[in-house]
């Protein structure tokens, strides 16, 4: 027996896709070499590891504060399922390289990654002109 919520979930894709904020996000993970004394070498490869569908939230006009005081603002948020076969990589410490992700042509680096839990994440992205 359905209930609403799986109703809404069936009718979410059709809804997202005649907003048309549903886009294909093409995933590039990035390799990462250590080199003792001179640091990490990052490199993304030529061509996507995955191309994923998402939908795409753009950036608001205000930014937002999370429950520690910080300012968060990203240049675009994309929701794609959570049980995608990919393991992104926010930025962090040395040694773990931020995921790229490419839309509209576009490169992105994601910053953060939000876990929704309703079977998407949100990962808040940066723009970039080229990568590391």
């Amino acid at each position: 027996m359905t209930d609403q919520w799986d109703r809404f979930e069936a009718s979410a894709g059709r809804t997202l896709a005649g907003l048309g904020y549903d886009d294909n996000v093409d995933v590039y993970q990035p390799e990462e070499t250590y080199t003792p004394g001179e640091g990490y070498d990052v490199h993304y490869p030529d061509v996507p590891t995955a191309t994923l569908t998402g939908a795409l939230e753009p950036p608001s006009t205000r930014t937002d504060v999370d429950p520690g005081g910080t300012t968060e603002q990203a240049d675009l948020t994309v929701y794609v399922r959570a049980d995608v076969p990919i393991q992104f990589q926010a930025g962090g410490r040395s040694g773990e390289a931020e995921t790229g992700v490419v839309v509209d042509g576009l490169k992105y680096v994601v910053d953060d990654i939000d876990d929704q839990q309703d079977g998407w994440l949100g990962l808040g992205c940066d723009e970039v002109d080229t990568w590391a």
